[in-house]
């Protein structure tokens, strides 16, 4: 059979598509790779910044100067409130804070938990009648200063809640507390709540009532943002079940306050100035790191680049040349 008459058969007809289909193939692999090893497929890759706490923002303006501003991160964390229990508090602790008051202030000195010289109080004072009355010769302005103290501590009202209005005593401890600074302007304000009274002296005199206090209390804690102060809150703690003052806290007239009540206080107001050292600090830490971030703004501006154009010659101005 000669090879005009041979016929292919469908097996070698398969099998010449299938080499022909793999060569293909391997020239299309082997393109990819030379290009790609060339370059074309493989442009350079924009650099990638990685910061754990960092963000940088890139500003461009009209006038092409690029603002390069470095911030860190913003991170919330909750931090846990120191907590003293009840009744013990440290000594040492108020080595540095002055007390202001009435007749309940002048117990931390008559059960001896503070020194005399630590502590301005007198019965009968209110937040009006302190600014312009003595004790034992001298005024409670020119006493804190002498002090010097870290803080300055008032526990002021309870004698004022039968005749006067709680927003009159607010406006007077407004007052008091802005002389205070005057004359003591390195001190920080505490300013802690007044007691209850018992159910039995509420009965005998009525204008010293729970209301009241309350009234007045709820007052006075508004000066804790309005004007910086520390807020100490034992009106709750001195409470038994039924709201009024527990009667191991109260003298026999249901007003004035045991020996007990005392180191519960003085544990609320120290728990109270810890954790407002602690908040302090952590502002201090936060606007430290917001100035770090302030001075790490830079401005930057890409250098002046030149460029000469060449005006274009055509061909009316290269007859004019060659003519002249």
């Amino acid at each position: 059979m000669s090879y005009k008459d041979k016929k292919t058969s469908p097996a070698d007809l398969a099998a010449s598509i299938v080499i022909i289909v793999l060569a293909a193939a391997i020239a299309v692999l082997l393109c990819i790779y030379f290009l790609k090893l060339g370059g074309v497929f493989d442009p350079e890759p924009e650099p990638i910044v990685t910061t754990a706490e960092t963000t940088v923002t890139t500003t461009v303006t009209t006038t092409e100067t690029i603002i390069v501003t470095t911030t860190s991160a913003a991170t919330e964390e909750s931090i846990p409130a120191i907590t003293i229990p009840l009744g013990e508090y440290e000594e040492g602790f108020f080595e540095n804070i002055f007390f202001v008051g009435d007749s309940l202030s002048t117990g931390l000195v008559g059960y001896e938990f503070l020194p005399a010289e630590s502590v301005f109080a007198q019965a009968g004072l209110t937040p009006s009648s302190i600014m312009f009355t003595e004790v034992k010769g001298e005024m409670v302005y020119d006493r804190a200063a002498d002090a010097e103290p870290e803080y300055i501590c008032i526990m002021l009202g309870t004698n004022g809640i039968a005749y006067l209005e709680a927003d009159f005593m607010y406006e007077k401890m407004k007052l008091f507390i802005d002389e205070l600074r005057l004359n003591c302007p390195d001190a920080e304000i505490v300013l802690v709540s007044i007691p209850p009274v018992t159910a039995e002296h509420e009965t005998e005199f009525p204008e010293t009532s729970i209301e009241k206090i309350k009234l007045y209390n709820s007052c006075i804690e508004k000066l804790e943002t309005e004007m910086d102060v520390i807020w100490v809150e034992t009106y709750s703690i001195l409470c038994d079940d039924t709201g009024f003052l527990a009667e191991e806290y109260a003298e026999t007239d249901g007003l004035h306050l045991k020996i007990h009540a005392y180191p519960v206080i003085l544990s609320r107001i120290q728990e109270a100035i810890m954790n407002a050292e602690l908040i302090a600090e952590l502002e201090a830490e936060t606007t430290s790191e917001t100035d770090a971030a302030d001075e790490s703004e830079t401005e930057v501006t890409p250098e002046e680049t030149t460029v000469t154009t060449v005006p274009e010659v055509t061909e009316e101005d290269t007859e004019t040349y060659e003519e002249e």
